[in-house]
C-alpha cells in the first residue's frame, strides 16, 4: 500500500479524498447500513441458538469484524496517512552508549 501513497502530494490528496468521502450522502448511507448490520450481528452473538456451532459463531464474529473495518476504513486511513506524514527516518551514523558497550562486550572492533 505504501506505493499508493509514496509522495506527500498523494498522501495529502488521499487524506482530502477520505475526508470528503466521510460527508458524502452515499457514504453516510453505507455507514448507516453497516451500523445496522453490526447491531444485528452483535445481537446474534449475544443471543445465540441451541444448534449453533463454533464455526457459526466464528463466522458471525468474522462478519462483525469485517463490517467494523469497512465502516471505519476512511477514519483509519486518514489516521494512518497522517501518522506517516509526521514520521522522520532515524539517520544517526553514531552508535549509542549501549550499542558501543554491546560491541565492546562481544569483542567487536570499536
Amino acid at each position: 500500500m505504501k506505493d499508493l501513497f509514496d509522495t506527500q502530494q498523494k498522501i495529502d490528496q488521499a487524506v482530502a479524498d477520505f475526508t470528503t468521502l466521510l460527508s458524502h450522502p452515499g457514504w453516510i448511507l453505507v455507514q448507516t447500513i453497516l451500523d445496522a448490520n453490526i447491531e444485528v450481528l452483535k445481537e446474534q452473538l449475544e443471543s445465540g441458538t441451541e444448534d449453533e456451532t463454533k464455526e457459526d459463531v466464528d463466522r458471525t464474529r468474522y462478519k462483525l469484524s469485517i463490517s467494523k473495518l469497512t465502516r471505519d476504513l476512511p477514519h483509519n486511513m486518514i489516521a494512518q496517512l497522517q501518522e506517516s506524514e509526521g514520521e522522520t527516518p532515524l539517520v544517526d551514523p553514531f552508535d549509542t552508549v549501549e550499542q558501543l558497550r554491546k560491541r565492546r562486550e562481544s569483542g567487536e572492533e570499536v
